[in-house]
């Protein structure tokens, strides 16, 4: 990040102003850390204040992607890791802190660093609890959906008992956090065909295979369903699909 946006220009004012408050911060005892936590309680509150607009959850990604302060920064790279707990990302955020905070000489830049900081964590994370409430409650109208087309999916397994299987495995495999299809719609349709030849999908059409998915919000248009139907599956797709579906 650019430190230039951190400190800006340096004066002998703001210097001598520095002292006194680094002064009192350490006469009072509140560690970063603390103050951090202060920070992130009033973050969680105002965002759970927020009524959730689904419409507008692109926005505050775009917004929360687009936040140039010193803790976003490193919390939106920390935060792209599946390994890692809340906790644990505002750690590390906490620990680039104190790395930047012991190369300075300067109370006025150490005042500056802390403030931008805390401010800082305080409006990257009300845009993170409010996005994380906005994928929970998109995710809530997915499972909503799902379960209510249950008997639809088991529609398209005629005779067969994998309908609950196929609808688990799409849930579980094909769709990513953000309620997204993780594999090409088409390579799904290959999938879906490779079943039908091995005789698990048994007297239903192309034509109503596509209807079934679409009352899940899963909508392949003919021409992509069909190049990707006659696509030849990549063998270890074929046996991933034959272990989830064993004869």
């Amino acid at each position: 990040m650019d430190k230039k946006k951190i400190y800006g220009k340096w004066s002998i004012t703001d210097e001598i102003v520095g002292y006194p408050l680094m002064l009192h911060a350490w006469l009072k005892g509140k560690k970063v850390s603390q103050l951090l936590e202060k920070r992130i309680e009033i973050a969680k509150n105002k965002a759970d204040g927020i009524e959730i607009n689904l419409s507008k959850v692109d926005e505050y990604r775009i917004e929360y992607e687009e936040l140039d302060n010193f803790f976003a920064h490193y919390f939106r790279k920390i935060d792209s890791s599946k390994h890692k707990s809340f906790e644990e990302k505002i750690y590390y955020c906490l620990s680039q802190f104190k790395r930047e905070a012991n190369t300075l000489y300067s109370s006025s830049k150490l005042m500056i660093l802390q403030g931008n900081f805390l401010n800082g964590a305080e409006k990257t994370l009300k845009l993170y609890y409010i996005i994380d409430r906005c994928n929970k409650e998109e995710k809530q109208l997915l499972d909503k959906s799902l379960k209510n087309n249950r008997e639809s999916f088991e529609k398209i397994f005629s005779k067969s008992s994998y309908g609950s299987t196929f609808l688990n495995l799409l849930e579980n495999s094909f769709l990513d956090e953000n309620n997204q299809l993780i594999i090409e719609k088409g390579i799904l349709s290959g999938y879906l065909n490779h079943l039908r030849n091995r005789k698990i999908i048994k007297d239903i059409s192309d034509k109503e295979i596509r209807k079934q998915l679409e009352t899940v919000g899963i909508i392949i248009p003919r021409s992509t369903y069909s190049n990707g139907k006659n696509q030849p599956l990549n063998p270890k797709d074929i046996e991933w699909l034959n272990e989830k579906f064993p004869i």
